[in-house]
């Protein structure tokens, strides 16, 4: 083996160098087998839930459409409707709702209770029917609600059912939130 006593005047030039390549996560998922490498997502929280929902209840309370753009996904469609629905058709519904809360001054929605249904839970294996605009990964919730007298019209029926998606498609406005992607209401 050469040695060197005293270190070249000339640049070193090693035989090469080994460098690890960047690890490759498979995409997150909801649920997975246990076998091999899986990234899970984090199941999403209650207050995650009821933030949105709240979100959602304030822009008829406040009595101004506007917050409407951000509780709303741009595929947000009423449910059920058989895909005779668009973004505009939900948008000029629930701001005839916020109208027509201002016109009856109604400033509160009491949520009572709360039912909430993942992809899994409902459709083939499940005890109710998944609506068709539902994906893996979205929440569909069904919010009992009382609204405080209206003047005879009525605001909401008693089941307001959302159905809430994460919305990653912003563009650069911030981190993706969870926004409306299918209303419908029942009673």
């Amino acid at each position: 083996m050469t040695t060197v006593v005293e270190l070249p005047q000339s640049p070193r030039r090693p035989d090469g160098v080994v460098l690890d390549p960047e690890p490759a996560l498979p995409r997150a998922v909801t649920r997975a087998p246990a076998r091999g490498i899986v990234s899970l997502k984090e199941p999403l929280g209650d207050k995650v839930v009821g933030a949105a929902i709240q979100a959602f209840f304030a822009v008829f309370t406040s009595h101004d459409p506007e917050p409407l753009e951000g509780v709303l996904a741009r595929s947000a469609r009423l449910l059920d409707s058989h895909g005779g629905s668009s973004y505009a058709v939900v948008r000029d519904e629930l701001v005839r709702r916020v109208a027509a809360f201002k016109a009856s001054n109604v400033t509160t929605v009491h949520i009572d209770r709360v039912e909430r249904s993942e992809y899994g839970d409902l459709g083939e294996a499940g005890l109710r029917r998944r609506p068709p605009e539902m994906r893996p990964g979205d929440v569909l919730v069904r919010v009992h609600v009382t609204i405080p007298g209206a003047g005879g019209e009525r605001l909401f029926g008693n089941v307001v059912v959302l159905l809430l998606r994460w919305d990653e498609d912003l563009e650069g406005a911030g981190p993706p939130r969870l926004r409306v992607a299918g209303f419908d209401e029942e009673g």
